[in-house]
């Protein structure tokens, strides 16, 4: 590494620098913002999701984060301070800074959150500096939220939400399927921890017919591997965990501990077709409570129900009592794990009064 002392006209151009670059940002000037960046440059905005590629990349990343925050009436303003900087050689320049950001919205105090170190090299391009890395560390530690942007307990992305805006985030407006995943592995107690959460999602009479069905090994993944369609077969080769989500079509057993209050609860299914849509129904609603359950342990889900689902139950379900519903990669995302987010529905378009 090159010693040479850093000028009080560079600290100062790095500051300018950083300045104009963070007006940018906050004025919503996503080209402008982005062109202060490398063409080939790596921002690695958070822990949760994969690193923003190529100064292209970052553009189509931040017009995604800005649609899926556009129900938030919210300005931010970025704050770099304690800047250190160090020679890495000749034409790059390691910047180590604090970044704390002011959030605020109409009628409400503003929000001094997150506070997070950003590690930065800097190069210059013709003449000018540009940044080649970023890569953010928040420092708070949830486990729930790490690597995102924490709001405070009071304030939400939406009036009305008691839920803070970061977890709203991490649940449903920045979450989407998962492509790729990491190599990081996903173990029992994880998912121990994520259906002791789920378990009390509520359904029809407390039925609980999901049965889970974790595929570990190297020949049962390939087993059901040769029954889905399509891209599902690489990408389910490639997670690092995969379930089959099935329904259990003798939940009915249960019913006299999970109903005690109504004894003859059982009874009611005596009739095979009526319990086995029943079956499906509750377990379907299990499904999404599971979805969001991984998705709140930092982690990111792949459902897909393009396989054959008789070849399915056959293989891992010769009982004939269980049905297989959904499969679901599970596992941190990978490089280029999210495709562009698809239109929902309005709510009129959705909801009725009579």
């Amino acid at each position: 590494m090159t010693t040479v002392d850093i000028s009080t006209s560079l600290y100062t151009e790095v500051q300018q620098f950083y300045s104009r670059q963070m007006q940018r940002l906050d004025g919503q000037d996503i080209e402008g913002y982005a062109a202060t960046f490398t063409e080939d440059a790596i921002f690695d905005h958070t822990a949760a999701l994969p690193a923003s590629v190529t100064r292209a990349g970052i553009i189509n990343d931040l017009y995604d984060f800005r649609e899926m925050g556009k129900h938030d009436p919210v300005q931010k303003r970025h704050y770099f301070s304690m800047i250190d900087l160090e020679y890495i050689d000749t034409d790059e320049i390691r910047s180590t800074v604090y970044c704390l950001v002011i959030k605020t919205r109409p009628g409400k105090p503003a929000e001094a959150n997150p506070s997070c170190v950003v590690h930065d090299v800097l190069v210059r391009v013709d003449g000018e500096l540009q940044t080649k890395s970023r890569h953010v560390r928040y420092d708070s530690d949830s486990p729930l939220l790490q690597g995102k942007t924490v709001a405070a307990p009071d304030p939400t992305a939406q009036e009305g939400l008691v839920l803070p805006a970061a977890a709203q985030d991490l649940l449903f407006r920045e979450a989407r399927t998962a492509n790729t995943f990491t190599d990081e592995p996903v173990s029992d107690e994880q998912m121990r921890v994520i259906y002791e959460l789920i378990k009390f999602g509520p359904t029809s009479m407390n039925q609980q017919p999901l049965r889970i069905v974790l595929v570990r090994s190297g020949g049962a993944r390939s087993r059901l591997v040769k029954h889905l369609l399509g891209a599902n077969q690489a990408k389910t080769l490639a997670a690092p965990l995969v379930a089959i989500l099935a329904a259990d079509l003798n939940f009915h057993d249960e019913l006299p501990t999970q109903f005690p209050h109504l004894p003859e609860a059982k009874d009611y299914f005596a009739d095979a077709d009526a319990r086995a849509a029943s079956a499906r129904t509750n377990a379907l609603i299990q499904v999404g409570y599971i979805i969001l359950g991984i998705r709140a342990a930092g982690l990111a889900a792949g459902p897909m129900t393009g396989f054959d689902a008789d070849a399915v139950d056959q293989e891992f379900f010769p009982d004939g009592i269980h049905q297989s519903l959904v499969v679901v990669n599970i596992g941190k995302p990978g490089p280029d794990a999210w495709h562009p987010r698809l239109p929902r529905l309005a709510y009129d378009d959705v909801v009725t009064s009579v």
